[in-house]
């Protein structure tokens, strides 16, 4: 019986798929050899190969595995590809603030491959060090080419405590909903600092 199983099972082309041959011999007789067909023209041998592809599609992956007795059997399965990947690229913040005043935060979000669901996480330095989540939005958010980037709002009332050490930085976290995110290293950004006066 030919069987397989690959991990993760979500793949994108930054991915380095690990295959895994699962098969058996009911006859008992045992498995001389496994050759595995990727679907995009490369091969490999062996029980556990790694592959990675160069470009989102559906790829049809094939094993053939070859008994010690010469009797050989195959299955195959499709491979679905999808790099899911969006990145903040800018958080637009007023230079200067007073305490009391309400401000705009706009945080603005590139999105170059799949329309996709994503919520923003907003957070404030603290004046003892870390940050505070002081918001959270989530959208829909197109595929828009050429540098655009689609903008989540958020109003913010600076309080007393962003006065203290006279300024106050604002972090961004993106999460994609319902898929996972391939480079989640571009999934935070840091704001220059607002200088915040009593």
């Amino acid at each position: 019986m030919v069987g397989f199983y690959y991990t993760p099972g979500d793949p994108s082309i930054f991915d380095t798929v690990q295959f895994y041959d699962q098969s058996f011999d009911p006859a008992g007789v045992g498995i001389a050899s496994e050759s595995w067909s990727f679907g995009d023209g490369r091969t490999a041998t062996g029980c556990c190969p790694t592959h990675r592809y160069g470009a989102d599609g559906t790829y049809t992956l094939t094993l053939t595995v070859t008994m010690t007795d010469g009797r050989s059997a195959s299955t195959s399965r499709d491979v679905l590809v999808r790099t899911h990947d969006v990145a903040v690229a800018r958080i637009a913040v007023p230079e200067t603030a007073r305490v009391g005043q309400t401000a705009p935060i706009t945080v603005g979000l590139a999105n170059g491959r799949y329309p996709e669901t994503v919520q923003v996480q907003l957070l404030k330095s603290l004046p003892e060090g870390g940050w505070r989540q002081v918001g959270v939005l989530a959208r829909d958010v197109p595929v828009r080419l050429g540098g655009f980037t689609t903008d989540f709002e958020f109003d913010y009332t600076f309080p007393a405590e962003d006065a203290e050490l006279g300024e106050v930085s604002f972090r961004a976290l993106a999460t994609i909903l319902g898929a996972r995110d391939a480079v989640r290293r571009d999934n935070s950004f840091v704001s220059l600092a607002t200088q915040v006066r009593p």
